[in-house]
């Protein structure tokens, strides 16, 4: 998979949000067995989302790499869009560049 087809296939994903002061990773949630509530909430960082909804695997939120491997997505890609899904701060220029794509194919701002 190319970094273009993972953006395609993210943007076709809703439920993200920005979560916390500079959180931007776990964000989609699917509802998933039972809580306290009656429904247990699972999330997914940007890469374990389009990894669940391509292929039906369900991966924690650390365990990027290995979704991103299943995917055929580079691992260098995916390290920066993991750091990048992570938050705002202490990201390298490529990183940063891949913060701003996440939050235009999501149609989100840094401060929602």
């Amino acid at each position: 998979m190319t970094i273009d087809e993972f953006f395609d296939e993210l943007k076709r994903i809703s439920g993200f949000r920005v979560e916390g002061s500079e959180s931007f990773r776990r964000i989609l949630k699917v509802t998933r067995g039972k809580n306290h509530s009656g429904r247990k909430i699972v999330r997914f960082c940007p890469i374990t989302a389009v990894a669940y909804k391509l292929t039906g695997v369900k991966y924690s939120t650390g365990e990027y790499y290995r979704a991103a491997k299943h995917l055929g997505l580079p691992e260098s890609s995916a390290k920066s869009i993991a750091y990048a899904a992570d938050g705002p701060t202490y990201l390298t220029p490529t990183e940063r560049l891949y913060r701003k794509r996440l939050l235009e194919t999501l149609k989100l701002t840094e401060h929602a």
